[in-house]
């Protein structure tokens, strides 16, 4: 991912109701003006993530980053079970 730091250093993963639901951090860098985008492919096709969900603690953490604020992401219901 270009402009992304470590974005598979945080990282869960939850199987509910037999779909997968993936989740974690992205931290851009801070000279990035342009907002990423985050998709995943599965077999239903190409999904767009939720992107810039409120990341409190770890924006404390970054101080030197304010997008460290909203750099969760996450994807409900991708790669069905089989």
């Amino acid at each position: 991912m270009n402009g992304v730091k470590n974005p598979t250093n945080v990282l869960h993963a939850n199987l509910l109701n037999g779909r997968l639901t993936v989740g974690g951090l992205a931290l851009p860098r801070v000279e990035t003006d342009v907002a990423p985008k985050l998709t995943v492919k599965d077999a239903e096709g190409v999904k767009e993530v939720q992107w810039g969900l409120p990341s409190p603690y770890f924006g404390e953490q970054r101080k030197d980053n304010p997008k460290a604020k909203n750099v969760r992401f996450r994807i409900d219901g991708c790669c069905e079970r089989w």
